[in-house]
């Protein structure tokens, strides 16, 4: 049971320096708090590099730590133990990291005067998520509350097309 209002906020600081050959590096901090008593930050790093006129590479880092919801339990003593409850592996503390990698190829009009323009796009991610203190209840064996921390990674492929007209 979640309460009905939430508040956030966030701020953030992000930067990029250019290097010759159009190539930039940047960095990036965000801080985020909300009325549920979770903080969370994250760190960003990145390395932009184009490759002859049509096409540009990226690279990524970006690591996530996030504090649990002020209602969030892995083991509630009790049945309706508090007013909200929360056993939900996005309201618990956990860390993620991920790397990507994507490329860009630009193309020009190609002769049908219809397409102006477009990108054709592909970028790949490897997530590693870390949880603190939620536990994987699918082991079995074990006294509850002794159960592993629950971990997974994930590799996210995204691959879309853009044309202008």
């Amino acid at each position: 049971v979640y309460p009905r209002t939430r508040t956030t906020n966030s701020v953030a600081l992000r930067g990029r320096y250019y290097l010759p050959e159009r190539s930039a590096l940047s960095a990036g901090y965000r801080y985020f708090t909300g009325s549920w008593g979770i903080q969370a930050d994250t760190w960003e790093l990145g390395y932009t590099l184009p490759w002859r006129e049509d096409w540009i590479f990226e690279f990524s880092y970006r690591f996530y730590d996030q504090d649990h919801a002020e209602f969030y339990s892995d083991l509630f003593p009790y049945r309706d133990a508090q007013n909200y409850l929360a056993r939900d592996k996005e309201m618990s503390s956990f860390t993620t990291q991920t790397l990507g990698a994507g490329v860009t190829w630009y193309f020009e009009e190609n002769g049908t005067g219809f397409i102006k323009r477009g990108t054709l796009n592909m970028n790949i991610d490897r997530i590693a998520f870390d949880y603190r203190d939620f536990r994987d209840l699918t082991v079995t064996g074990v006294a509850p509350g002794e159960e592993p921390l629950y971990a997974f990674d994930s590799t996210v492929l995204r691959v879309w097309l853009s044309i202008w007209f």
